[in-house]
């Protein structure tokens, strides 16, 4: 389905995930991806620029080579060991929320902005 969400479902609809899949084939910036740290989630990406910079493969989430066998195989790693994602959670919270939270970089956008 393609249609817009409103910001306040934002929560509630990542809250109800254990981890967040971005299987994009091209990336500038990811505000999903962001969102997913700012929700203490990990997510599964592929292995892009816009991606690798942010994360912290086999910490904060997986990264994936551009094809489905690579997805699947990092979607089934978590899936056979469920410990994976609060390893992620206490990580992300740890080091991933604090360095991506819209307290840590709103300076550097101002900054930017002017």
């Amino acid at each position: 389905i393609n249609e817009f969400i409103d910001y306040k479902e934002i929560h509630t609809l990542y809250s109800q995930n254990d981890v967040i899949v971005l299987p994009y084939k091209q990336v500038t910036q990811c505000g999903p991806l962001l969102i997913a740290y700012s929700e203490n989630i990990p997510v599964i990406c592929n292995r892009l620029e816009g991606f690798t910079e942010y994360v912290d493969d086999g910490s904060s989430g997986f990264l994936f080579d551009e094809t489905a066998k690579s997805l699947s195989e990092r979607m089934e790693m978590i899936i056979d060991n469920p410990s994976l994602i609060k390893d992620m959670n206490e990580y992300i919270r740890i080091n991933s929320f604090q360095k991506f939270s819209i307290a840590s970089l709103s300076q550097e956008y101002l900054y930017n902005l002017k």
